[in-house]
């Protein structure tokens, strides 16, 4: 019975093919992506002749046998005016208050799917704040829709932020990054919101990506064939991504083939290049409730391990660090507060794409070095300087000898390094940080953002 209740919506997302006709993604209050050829496709009659008109721009062509078309408009500049987006075959299709701008692909499971309405204590006033905001725009694929096979078109609508409840069941950590960079970059700003809870990324890859990507013959990712195949082509700047909690247990380096195979099969698709592809560092969590004492590094060493060779790794990925925000409560997975969260990604994105002098990411380890018994450990992107978030100590550094048995060491905070020690340890070999699931530690920068954690690294 499910197998049919599943191709019952995708029969119902099944194109007629009698007058000209547009996929969901298409509507008024659309933004179309500026400074690339953007895709226009739809259905019509086998032959019949379509007419696309935007911004002065007139683009014809005919729907093939099987009554598919398919145009480019061509690249323009960043523009708030509303214009009229018209498609003309037998009937004739107008869309109102088009922008063009960015628009950005918001992804992932629960965190991501989190609507604004419970991802801060002051969502219904940021909402409000935006409702005035004519170049923000927002479009949420609404259910959960997964399929045996692509499918042509979706469920969804292109809606502005006057109205405050459709910003509250938008994304939380969508609607932060989005709303950042207008403010900053004064453009459209358009965001696609295709996220479902509790789902791996393995749902999220097609099949031809598996295939190309993974070397694995498998049937595509039901969650790709009804959230994501029915976008492709439109035109997009980028990604964020915010998932990982389901994919805990694959043994590394599983997780980040996986998204080597997702951010590159989506690369493929969308025909915009190697587009921006920022992902979340997954918070610490007591994933163990029954034994909470356990020193458990699964997430870490399978999840944040494969999210930092992602960013080293694959071209124009990056990776926030979020550990902070949770303000030490590890027995939630859903960190109530996104707005940190969408504006690093944003900050990431205004740095790396559009060239803004910023903080884009918390310091990193560099090295470390053996002097006088103590270990000196240096950072990369500091920017204001070392500090801690809570005025103590800096916490959960541990160090090792040749054995890699791991234990607490003391750290203190000089001037941009830590000079981390352990009394029954008079020569350590290895050191690390917070690399453990329900870690928080408290090193920061003065600017606000935490140091990432780190796993064993050898002291030279």
């Amino acid at each position: 019975m499910k197998s049919i209740a599943l191709l019952l919506i995708f029969y119902a997302f099944a194109p007629l093919h009698a007058e000209v006709r547009l996929p969901v993604i298409f509507s008024d209050h659309m933004v179309i992506q500026r400074g690339v050829e953007a895709p226009v496709w739809g259905w019509a009659e086998p032959g019949e002749k379509v007419r696309v008109s935007f911004a002065g721009n007139t683009v014809l062509t005919r729907a093939d046998h099987a009554g598919k078309w398919s145009v480019k408009l061509p690249a323009l500049a960043a523009s708030a005016s509303p214009r009229e987006l018209t498609v003309t075959g037998g009937n004739k299709i107008t869309f109102e208050n088009v922008l063009v701008g960015d628009v950005w692909i918001c992804s992932g499971q629960s965190n991501m799917e989190w609507p604004l309405r419970r991802s801060s204590k002051t969502a219904k006033e940021d909402a409000a704040a935006e409702q005035n905001n004519a170049q923000l725009r927002l479009f949420r694929i609404p259910k959960h829709i997964k399929l045996p096979e692509p499918a042509e078109d979706t469920e969804g609508t292109w809606t502005t932020t006057a109205t405050v409840e459709d910003s509250l069941e938008f994304s939380g950590c969508g609607f932060y990054f989005g709303a950042r960079l207008q403010r900053e970059l004064d453009i459209p700003i358009g965001l696609i919101d295709s996220s479902w809870g509790g789902t791996p990324v393995d749902l999220w890859i097609s099949k031809e990506a598996f295939k190309g990507y993974l070397g694995q013959e498998r049937k595509g990712g039901g969650i790709y064939n009804g959230m994501v195949a029915p976008l492709v082509p439109f035109a997009i700047k980028g990604v964020i991504w915010y998932q990982g909690e389901s994919n805990r247990r694959d043994a590394y380096p599983a997780y980040f083939t996986k998204l080597e195979a997702l951010i590159g099969g989506w690369r493929d698709d969308f025909q915009v290049g190697d587009f921006p592809f920022y992902l979340v560092h997954i918070a610490p969590f007591q994933y163990k409730h029954d034994k909470p004492e356990d020193n458990d590094q699964t997430l870490c060493d399978n999840i944040w391990a494969a999210q930092y060779k992602a960013a080293d790794e694959i071209k124009n990925c990056g990776l926030v660090p979020i550990h902070d925000t949770i303000r030490g409560v590890i027995h939630d997975i859903h960190p109530w507060d996104k707005r940190p969260v969408g504006e690093r990604l944003a900050n990431l994105a205004l740095k790396q794409d559009y060239g803004q002098d910023l903080p884009w990411t918390g310091p990193e380890f560099a090295s470390a070095r053996l002097k006088r018994g103590e270990v000196v450990v240096s950072f990369d992107h500091i920017d204001e300087g070392l500090t801690t978030n809570d005025g103590k100590a800096p916490t959960h550094f541990e160090l090792a000898g040749a054995d890699q048995v791991f234990v607490p060491a003391q750290a203190t905070i000089k001037g941009d390094a830590v000079v981390v020690s352990a009394a029954q340890l008079a020569s350590p070999k290895y050191v690390r940080m917070g690399w453990n699931e329900t870690a928080v530690p408290n090193l920061a920068d003065k600017n606000g953002w935490p140091v990432l954690q780190f796993p064993a690294k050898k002291v030279r």
